[in-house]
């Protein structure tokens, strides 16, 4: 978290300890520990549960602000992969635990030629 401001609504799901963060707060240095935060926040994105977790945790909040200050394209597209889970409401996920769902081989190879992409032109 960074010294941004959110409204009302979205201060209340926050847990109170983010709640009360200085304002001198500043966001982590370290590129590496910033993406291997939003690689661990994927992975509790696999299960349903945690998935219910870190949205009743304003999650999304904390990242949306985080995605307007961050400038790598390698840890911009991580954080976008945690976004895109969830923002979807779990109909929409459709999987109890998405580490177990099947991608098909032409549609990773296709996953990966737009990860490459988005990390080139961004």
């Amino acid at each position: 978290m960074g010294n941004e401001d959110y409204i009302d609504e979205e201060m209340d799901k926050l847990p109170i300890a983010l709640q009360y963060l200085p304002k001198e707060k500043q966001r982590e240095e370290d590129i590496d520990i910033r993406k291997m935060i939003l690689e661990t926040l994927n992975k509790l994105c696999c299960k349903r549960a945690s998935r219910e977790i870190l949205r009743e945790n304003g999650v999304y909040y904390v990242l949306r602000e985080y995605h307007k200050w961050e400038k790598d394209p390698t840890v911009l597209l991580a954080c976008e992969n945690v976004v895109d889970i969830l923002i979807q409401k779990e109909e929409e996920v459709g999987a109890e635990d998405l580490s177990t769902v099947e991608v098909p081989a032409d549609m990773f190879e296709k996953f990966e030629k737009m990860d490459a992409n988005y990390i080139k032109y961004t």
